[in-house]
Order: structure tokens, then sequence, then C-alpha cells
């Protein structure tokens, strides 16, 4: 009888064992030197103004290999246009408001996968706007890191990006193009 129970025992052990292995979590952390956030938007009509964030922070979390969850804070004081009168105007009240709203904010809502492609919907936050967004991302995953691509247009009105005077001068939609590179460890 004793034998019996030291199989069962074995089993659950053995089953438990299988079931939090397959169910492990692993969080990813934004690789700020091989990730970029990037965006372009126009200019008196005939003008393309490039830019990055250079400082962000944020995490991805697999679940089996599939991801389950991506947050992302920008620094918005970061924003960098190689220009920095105009950096410096874009960073102020009348534009970003940096001294108010410091981060842009993305957090996710849902994730489907087709392939290695995904549909991330969720929210991003600007300024004290928060819209729902859905991005598809192009997903690279091995073992050590996660890469997820993206192009996408964000109409800046939808987030109440309004430039007062200069406003009819500056293009209502920004391309935004998103390289996210996670590693396991933070650099």
């Amino acid at each position: 009888m004793s034998n019996c129970r030291f199989v069962w025992f074995t089993l659950l052990v053995i089953g438990l064992f299988s079931a939090s292995v397959k169910a492990q979590k692993h969080t990813y952390y934004f690789d700020q030197i091989e990730s970029k956030i990037a965006f372009e938007v126009s200019h008196l009509g005939f003008l393309t103004v490039t830019g990055n964030f250079g400082e962000f922070s944020g995490t991805l979390v697999l679940e089996e290999n599939f991801l389950r969850f991506v947050d992302c804070s920008i620094q918005v004081k970061s924003i960098y246009t190689n220009d920095k009168s105009r950096d410096n105007t874009l960073r102020s009240e009348a534009y970003l408001d940096v001294a108010t709203y410091p981060n842009i904010i993305f957090s996710t809502r849902s994730i489907s996968h087709t392939g290695q492609k995904l549909k991330v919907s969720g929210f991003l936050k600007i300024k004290n706007v928060q819209k729902p967004i859905d991005l598809t991302f192009q997903s690279d995953v091995d073992q050590e890191r996660v890469v997820l691509t993206a192009h996408t247009i964000v109409n800046r009105k939808n987030f109440e990006l309004d430039f007062g005077a200069m406003d009819g001068l500056i293009g209502q939609n920004i391309k935004v193009d998103l390289k996210l590179v996670g590693t396991k460890r933070v650099r």
C-alpha cells in the first residue's frame, strides 16, 4: 500500500512541477541602447521634422513564449529633434508641458497572436488625455531577448495637442516607429 501512495505522490509532484513550468512568466526590460521610439511629423506642409525619445522604460511579460503584457513610460523631457530651440519649445507648457506631464504612458488592455504578428490593444496617455490604441507588432522571441517592431500613426488632435497660432503649420498625423528590445536584465 505504501508503494501505491509513493507512486501517487510522485505523479502529483511531477504534475504540479509540470504545471508550474508551463505557466512560468518571464519579464523582459527595455534595453534603451537597442530600442528606439522615433517619430516624424510634417511642418509647413512641405518639411518633415524627425525626432525620438531617448529616455524610456518598460517591460514585456511572456508566458509560454507568448507576449501577455507590455507597458512603457516615455520621459517627455528626452525629446530630441536635432534642434535645441525646437526641443525646448516642444517641452514648454504651450506644447507637451513637461513640468506638468513628465511622461507619455502606454499600458496593455489585450494581446492577440497571429504567427509572428501581435495585435496589442492598450491605452496611450499623452498629457491628461488617455485614448485606446491598437498596435500591430512584428515579433522575434528567443530565450535571451524579445524584439517588437511596429509603425503606426497617431493623430495629435485626438490627444488635444493644439498648438495655438502654430497649429495649422504642424501636421495632425504623427508617424511613430517603434523598436522595443526587451532583455532579462536592465541595462
